[in-house]
């Protein structure tokens, strides 16, 4: 049996990587953070890439993932990696600047894509590079041990 043209598009359209996401996503809170993030990760880079608009209640769900690291304490973290991590501190700095302009945006109802995205995607570089590197110093931090209780 010959596969009719239009059945092999159906399989590289957009929306459906995100229906198979979404059972993904429907177990996200039994996730650690890190695979939280991983699996935002993917779902906003495919809604980025194939510039798909999300519906009023996707914004309403993903909020309070950036309300939980915006109310990280990023101000430990500056502090403590000002003069000896310029990563660290440079990117904590950006994020917490992105977040105040997507919670601001947020009052609207809607907010950057390009801003979640960054948001998301560096919250997870910095655990991840944070975690690989001084993981086995003397205590997490508040901002890490924060992100470990999300």
């Amino acid at each position: 049996m010959e596969a009719d043209h239009d059945m092999l598009e159906v399989h590289s359209e957009p929306e459906l990587e995100l229906i198979a996401l979404d059972a993904e996503l429907d177990t996200i809170d039994e996730l650690d953070n890190i695979d939280q993030l991983t699996l935002l990760i993917k779902e906003i880079t495919i809604i980025y890439t194939h510039k798909i608009q999300p519906s009023s209640n996707w914004y309403k769900e993903r909020i309070c993932y950036i309300e939980a690291y915006n109310n990280l304490n990023w101000d430990y973290l500056m502090h403590q990696f000002q003069d000896s991590n310029a990563f660290i501190y440079e990117t904590s700095v950006r994020l917490k600047s992105t977040m105040e302009v997507l919670m601001e945006q947020w009052k609207s109802g809607l907010f950057s894509l390009e801003h979640y995205q960054y948001i998301i995607y560096n919250v997870h570089n910095i655990w991840t590079y944070y975690k690989n590197n001084y993981v086995d110093t003397d205590g997490l931090g508040d901002l890490i041990s924060d992100m470990a209780n999300l």
